[in-house]
């Protein structure tokens, strides 16, 4: 199945069986859209993910580039991870 978008994406994962994250391949942000492609809010609007996966917590786990972080899906809270590791 493809889905047809209104903004180009470049990392997605998968939320729940009904929503995915999907970030801006053009700036920062994060939104979180259904299964027909629609935004249903953004997540943040800070980050610029290269790369993305969800924790079994339900965060999303974001590759910027030089640091990782992890942004809580309902609050858009952010943390850093200068390391790169992460306890998952």
């Amino acid at each position: 199945r493809t889905l047809q978008t209104s903004r180009q994406y470049s990392a997605v994962a998968a939320v729940n069986k009904q929503s995915l994250a999907v970030g801006y391949s053009q700036g920062p942000g994060i939104d979180l859209i259904n299964l027909d492609g629609h935004v249903l809010r953004q997540i943040c609007s800070n980050i610029q993910p290269f790369g993305m996966a969800v924790t079994e917590d339900g965060e999303l786990v974001c590759s910027t580039g030089h640091k990782i972080a992890s942004v809580k899906v309902d609050s858009g809270t952010v943390a850093f991870h200068k390391s790169g590791l992460l306890s998952v």
